[in-house]
């Protein structure tokens, strides 16, 4: 008795499989089609509040080099707050900047009472898996040896700046009023 063909696989795109009964099934579907995976990195933002809106997708620009959003987001709040342009200093490069071993500080806002550095980090770079948070960890140990004087340093993650009046309260309350 001869064999039957086994079914072309994978299945030739536009035949139709027979819908399936039970668990996950939702009808016919298109051999071939995948339903689209979103992730964190890709997926839209939660706004926490109804009236609040979310930021004009990029380019950004601060200073005149690139920015994220959430960079583009805290400049702009820290502007709000009087903090003048010359006391603010973007992408600053500490032991060695963008070599091996080397860091660079998203915002230096400079004080009467010493510098603030100033760092938003999205979750997609920033708080993944638990080696990404102890790299967090040894840069700001790096950072504080190697700057040599007494520093603040603010982390604020992307949950915490969402919205340009949640950035704009966390400034108010760490950084404070520019002169």
């Amino acid at each position: 008795m001869p064999r039957a063909a086994p079914p072309p696989y994978p299945p030739r795109p536009g035949a139709l499989r027979a819908p399936v009964r039970g668990g996950y099934g939702r009808g016919p579907f298109k051999a071939g089609r995948r339903t689209a995976r979103l992730t964190r990195r890709f997926s839209p933002a939660r706004v926490p509040t109804s009236g609040a809106t979310l930021q004009p997708r990029g380019p950004f620009r601060v200073q005149g080099r690139r920015a994220s959003d959430l960079e583009d987001r805290l400049y702009r709040m820290l502007r709000r707050l009087r903090w003048p342009e010359d006391r603010i200093e973007f992408q600053v490069d500490v032991l060695g900047g963008r070599l091996p071993g080397g860091a660079v500080l998203d915002f230096v806002v400079w004080t009467f009472g010493g510098p603030m550095i100033i760092e938003p980090n999205g979750d997609h770079w920033h708080t993944q898996t638990e080696q990404l948070i102890q790299r967090d960890k040894l840069r700001r140990a790096m950072i504080a040896e190697a700057w040599g004087r007494p520093f603040h340093y603010f982390v604020y993650a992307q949950g915490d700046i969402l919205t340009d009046e949640m950035a704009y309260q966390r400034l108010r309350r760490d950084v404070g009023r520019g002169g």
